[in-house]
């Protein structure tokens, strides 16, 4: 969605982008808090 630009809202934007910059970050994070 992001390279198609096919986001016009840019709160979406933005919300997207950073979620794809921490994915890895936050898949980590989530796997640990359920030990």
């Amino acid at each position: 969605m992001l390279d198609r630009n096919e986001i016009n809202n840019g709160h979406t934007l933005i919300a997207l982008q950073w979620l794809a910059r921490h994915a890895d970050r936050l898949r980590a994070q989530w796997r640990s808090d359920g030990d």
